[in-house]
Formats: C-alpha cells, sequence, structure tokens
C-alpha cells in the first residue's frame, strides 16, 4: 500500500472488505459453482477438457469448484475468466456486489473525513486533490 494511502481504522468505517468477504464466502461459493457450471456447459465442455485447458494436471481441480468444496485462487479465477471471455465479476457476482458496496460505503465515509478538514495550512492541497478525484470518480459512475 502506498504510504499516503491508510486504511480507514475509526468508528465510521463501514467494514473492511476481509471482513465483508467472510461472511459472504459461503454463498458466494455456491453462486460460483452455479456460474462455473453454467459456463461450461454453455461451451459444451467436460471438467475434464476444462481442466486441460486451464493446464490443470489433477482432473478433480474443475470438479472441486463446482461442487463447491474451494474458491478458485485469482490467477485461476482469471484463467475460467480468460476461457469463458467474461469478466471476473461476472464469474463471482455477489462478490463483486459485496465488494463494491464496501467500497462505496467507506469512501463515503473518507469524503466526510476529508470535508471535515480545513481547508487551509498544511495538506490544504493534498485534500482538495483527493475531494477532486471523487467528485470525478463520481462523475462518471
Amino acid at each position: 500500500m502506498p504510504r499516503n494511502i491508510r486504511p480507514l481504522r475509526n468508528a465510521a468505517t463501514v467494514g473492511t472488505l476481509k471482513e465483508r468477504s467472510s461472511v459472504c464466502q459461503s454463498k458466494c461459493k455456491q453462486l460460483f459453482h452455479k456460474m462455473l457450471r453454467a459456463y461450461r456447459r454453455r461451451a459444451g465442455l467436460s471438467q475434464r477438457e476444462l481442466g486441460v485447458i486451464l493446464g490443470y494436471t489433477d482432473d478433480g481441480e474443475v470438479s472441486r469448484h463446482e461442487r463447491s468444496k474451494t474458491l478458485p485462487p485469482l490467477i485461476t479465477a482469471l484463467a475460467y475468466a480468460a476461457v469463458f471471455r467474461v469478466g471476473v465479476s461476472g464469474l463471482f457476482p455477489e462478490v463483486h456486489a459485496e465488494i463494491v458496496r464496501t467500497i462505496e460505503a467507506n469512501l463515503a465515509v473518507f469524503e466526510k473525513q476529508l470535508q471535515a478538514k480545513s481547508g487551509k495550512g498544511r495538506g490544504a492541497a493534498s485534500t482538495a486533490r483527493k475531494l477532486t478525484w471523487i467528485n470525478e470518480r463520481k462523475a462518471t459512475a
């Protein structure tokens, strides 16, 4: 993490991604396996064939992902996304939605903290730059 960016650590913070992701872990596994199976079947691939495409030597990896036993590591999720030509968020819609909610809520808290700062003195230019970025980000949403 860059030195000038610090995680929000006060009572007003909505939550960390780690805290929120553990809540949706079980539900996300179930949804991911349904999405993966649907994409695989739509492509007409067997689990073994998909495993070969992904470079797996173990025939059971795709099966474990489809049976909700494990969520794939990031590199594998990116590989599934490349195979099916879909964004990773399309494979993990619930995880993505939860991350978006958490980030937006934390960003709103951060914006209020910045707005509460004085517009004068040391750090004023930095605060203004951050508020400008937040406003530009909102305008492109």
